[in-house]
C-alpha cells in the first residue's frame, strides 16, 4: 500500500470518528461523487447530493454515505415522494421525518435514508408469512419490514421486531402506532451469538450495527445495547414460521449459534447478504450454515442486494 494512499485512509478514519468533515475528506466525497455525475453542496448540518434538478439531503454526520448514494443515485432518490423547492425536487433525509412511499403511498416515519419497499418483496420470494404465523424481524430498523410482515400474518399472528439502535427503535414504535399494528411487539435488542449486552454503533441508519461486526469506523454513537440468541428468542417468545434478518453482518456468529434450534426446528429464512467482510459477502457462509443443518439454500441478486434464503424441504 503507498504511504501517500495509507495517511489519507487514516485521516478519513480520524475525522470520522472525531466527525471532522475536514477539506481533505470532503475533497475526496467531492471527487468520487463527481464520478458518478453527482455535485456535492455543503450547508452548516447537512450536505445535498445535486443531479440536474434532483437533490438527495443528508445529514453532515453521514457524509460517508454520499459516495454509495452516489453510485445509486436513483435507489434513495426514487422509493419516497419528493417536496418541490422552487424548480427543485428534494428528498430529505438529513434529519428524522415523515416520508410519503412512492410505489405504495403508505406514510412512515423515517430517521434517515430510507429502506426500499421494493427489496420487502425479495424477503418473501422462498416463503410468505401466513395469517396466523409467528415471524421474527431482526434488524427491523424503522418497521417497514415490519409493516409488511404485520399485514401478512393478519390479527392472528405475531411479529416481534427486534431493532437495538436507540433512534431507529424510536421511530419504529412512532410507525406502529401510526398504522395501528396490534399484532407487533417490538424488542429493544440485538441478535447476537450470545445473551448479555455489546457495544453498538447507533447511527440511526441501516448501517447501525454491532462492533463486532462493524467493518468500518463508525459516524455514530457507541453504547452498550442488549443482545439475545436466536435460541433464547424462540424460548421467550415461541419458535417462528419465519425469520427475516438484516443485521450488517453479525449473520456471521448468529447463524452458526442457533445450529441446535435450525436442526431441531423447520424455519424459514431470508437474510441480508449483501455484506462484505474481508471483501467478500456473507452469503457463500451462510449457505454453508444452512447446508450443514440439512436446509436448501439459494442466494439471490436483485437490485444490487444478495439476499440468502434458507428452509428445510424442498422449493
Amino acid at each position: 500500500m503507498k504511504p501517500a494512499f495509507t495517511a489519507r485512509r487514516i485521516a478519513r478514519s480520524i475525522a470520522i470518528k472525531l466527525r471532522i468533515f475536514n477539506i481533505v475528506m470532503k475533497g475526496d466525497m467531492v471527487r468520487i461523487c463527481a464520478s458518478h455525475g453527482t455535485k456535492l453542496e455543503f450547508g452548516k448540518q447537512w450536505v445535498d447530493l445535486v443531479r440536474e434538478n434532483r437533490v438527495i439531503r443528508l445529514s453532515m454526520r453521514h457524509l460517508i454515505y454520499a459516495p454509495t448514494i452516489s453510485a445509486n443515485y436513483n435507489v434513495y432518490f426514487e422509493p419516497v415522494v419528493p417536496e418541490r423547492i422552487e424548480e427543485r425536487l428534494l428528498v430529505d433525509y438529513s434529519v428524522p421525518k415523515r416520508h410519503r412511499y412512492t410505489r405504495s403511498g403508505l406514510e412512515f416515519e423515517l430517521s434517515a435514508f430510507p429502506e426500499e419497499d421494493e427489496v420487502i418483496d425479495e424477503y418473501f420470494r422462498w416463503y410468505t408469512p401466513l395469517s396466523g404465523d409467528l415471524v421474527f424481524d431482526f434488524g427491523a430498523h424503522c418497521g417497514l419490514s415490519t409493516y409488511y410482515l404485520s399485514k401478512a400474518v393478519g390479527n392472528a399472528g405475531t411479529v416481534v421486531a427486534f431493532e437495538p439502535d436507540k433512534i431507529a427503535y424510536s421511530t419504529l414504535l412512532k410507525n406502529i402506532k401510526l398504522h395501528n399494528l396490534s399484532n407487533v411487539t417490538p424488542v429493544q435488542a440485538a441478535i447476537s451469538e450470545a445473551d448479555g449486552t455489546a457495544t453498538f454503533y447507533s447511527e440511526g441508519t441501516l448501517g447501525s450495527a454491532l462492533k463486532s461486526s462493524s467493518n468500518r469506523p463508525t459516524v455514530g454513537t457507541a453504547y452498550q445495547v442488549e443482545t439475545i440468541t436466536i435460541a433464547s428468542a424462540c424460548k421467550h417468545y415461541g419458535v417462528p414460521t419465519f425469520i427475516k434478518m438484516d443485521i450488517e453482518g453479525a449473520e456471521l456468529t448468529v447463524l452458526p449459534s442457533a445450529r441446535q434450534i435450525l436442526i431441531s426446528d423447520a424455519i424459514a429464512f431470508a437474510i441480508d447478504t449483501n455484506h462484505p467482510t474481508d471483501g467478500v459477502t456473507t452469503d457463500a457462509a451462510i449457505e454453508q450454515v444452512f447446508r450443514e443443518c440439512g436446509y436448501i439454500t439459494e442466494s439471490v441478486i436483485t437490485h444490487g442486494i444478495v439476499t440468502t434464503y434458507g428452509k428445510k424441504g424442498s422449493h
